[in-house]
């Protein structure tokens, strides 16, 4: 999976890990509320959940740069760039209180 090196690659990858990051977290949250008699949400803010999702971007990060594929970490920092603008956009009004 490390071995391409093309900006569109990286980009691809790059929002792909932060979905299926998401996605995992969003069918434990199920699981959790299903398991759980109180119904009680995972003490985890929405804004927190989705840092933490664009922060698994750290990943392919760190394997792109030990194999010395540049132009797929152009891609994956780019779009965890993107993606951190659109969090800041979302939630700017929230920091700011």
């Amino acid at each position: 999976m490390y071995q391409r090196n093309s900006i569109a690659w990286g980009l691809l990858i790059g929002a792909a890990f932060p979905v299926a990051g998401l996605v995992v977290l969003w069918i434990i949250n199920l699981i959790w509320n299903r398991l759980d008699p109180m119904g009680m949400d995972l003490p985890i803010r929405e804004r927190t959940l989705l840092l933490l999702v664009i922060c698994l971007n750290l990943i392919p990060f760190r394997r792109f740069n030990q194999n010395r594929k540049l132009n797929s970490l152009r891609g994956v920092v780019t779009m965890t760039v993107i993606l951190a603008f659109a969090w800041i956009a979302r939630y700017f009004a929230t920091l700011m209180n």
